[in-house]
């Protein structure tokens, strides 16, 4: 047996340093080295970020903070042309949103991980597979969360829409 496993190993001499060279250039063919975290704030969407972290670090790779708001609504009464008015509420959740993400950032940093930030306007799902497809982000590292069978029913999930914007 002991013989047999000898020359197994006899057969193929790559190093454990040249299989992991290997995958990292199929995993960087594939942009595995570019990874999309999109955080709302919540400890639930920020529980992926060791594991995008492990990834980025095993690709040399970098993680993209991503944060969607919700769409401006114009002005009542704005036609096309005409002059709209600062939307406040959506400044002040830009404004909360950079601050966020460039702590998250500030964070990751002394970790060794390369991180940097987004900011969209629209509706989540669509703006992140937007991004992913825009900017050739090899994955996209989502949290998910159990839910019961009647939660899933009365309210779809990140991943559900997800899911529905790809296929």
């Amino acid at each position: 047996m002991s013989e047999q496993s000898d020359q197994q190993l006899d057969r193929n001499p790559r190093t454990q340093d040249q299989v992991r060279r290997d995958a990292v250039d199929r995993g960087n063919v594939l942009d595995l080295n570019r990874i999309l975290a999109p955080l709302d704030g919540a400890y639930k969407s920020e529980q992926i970020l060791p594991f995008a972290s492990m990834i980025a670090d095993w690709f040399s790779g970098e993680i993209t903070l991503f944060h969607s708001l919700p769409s401006t609504h114009p002005a009542r009464g704005a036609r096309l042309g005409q002059v709209q008015y600062p939307d406040a509420p959506h400044d002040r959740g830009t404004a909360l949103a950079a601050a966020y993400l460039e702590e998250v950032v500030s964070r990751l940093g002394p970790h060794g991980v390369k991180s940097r930030w987004g900011i969209a306007t629209g509706h989540a799902a669509s703006m992140i597979t937007s991004r992913s497809a825009t900017s050739s982000f090899g994955m996209i590292a989502v949290a998910a969360v159990p839910r019961s069978r009647s939660r899933r029913l009365f309210s779809v999930g990140l991943l559900d829409q997800l899911w529905k914007t790809t296929a």
